[in-house]
């Protein structure tokens, strides 16, 4: 296990008074399997009023509307953080050749599969069909797919993911 203690500090100085708007605070690490957060803590100048939240990440965020003017905005962060880094284990593919198919287990397919969904129509089933079972792809042009990641779980990352797959004798 690996102790961190960390202090970081944003300062923003004026020559003359200035009023605030909100910020947005990313300040606050997730935890999981392999940190976790022990204490954490906030000073901030001006005072002002905070809220907090989580965003569809899982992310902590603080919302903060410092009160009155003032010529300097600090805002300093305390954490203490415990590690306990492991090694991941090797990943190896039934055929090094090839990383398709790529088969989950039950439990994880049932995580995944809001993410899985097609954003695109595929009429002659060439495209979710050629990498999961081998069929080889016509020798005509190469065919293309848009796979939308719309779903959201802590941790998931949202995007989208654009491919292109060609015959493997072209």
């Amino acid at each position: 296990m690996t102790r961190l203690i960390i202090r970081h500090e944003t300062r923003y100085d004026y020559d003359r008074p200035v009023r605030f708007g909100p910020h947005r605070l990313l300040i606050r690490p997730r935890d999981s399997h392999a940190m976790r957060l022990e204490e954490a803590s906030l000073e901030l100048s001006p005072p002002g009023e905070t809220r907090w939240m989580y965003d569809a990440m899982g992310n902590c965020i603080c919302w903060y509307s410092p009160g009155g003017e003032a010529t300097q905005l600090r805002i300093v962060s305390h954490l203490t953080i415990d590690r306990f880094p492991s090694p991941l284990a090797p990943i190896a593919p039934d055929d090094p050749k090839s990383v398709f198919p790529l088969v989950y287990g039950e439990v994880d397919r049932a995580v995944l599969s809001p993410f899985m969904a097609p954003a695109t129509t595929d009429p002659t089933d060439q495209v979710l069909s050629s990498p999961a079972t081998g069929v080889s792809l016509p020798p005509s042009e190469p065919v293309t797919g848009v796979f939308s990641c719309t779903g959201i779980a802590s941790g998931a990352a949202t995007g989208v993911a654009a491919w292109r797959l060609r015959r493997r004798d072209a």
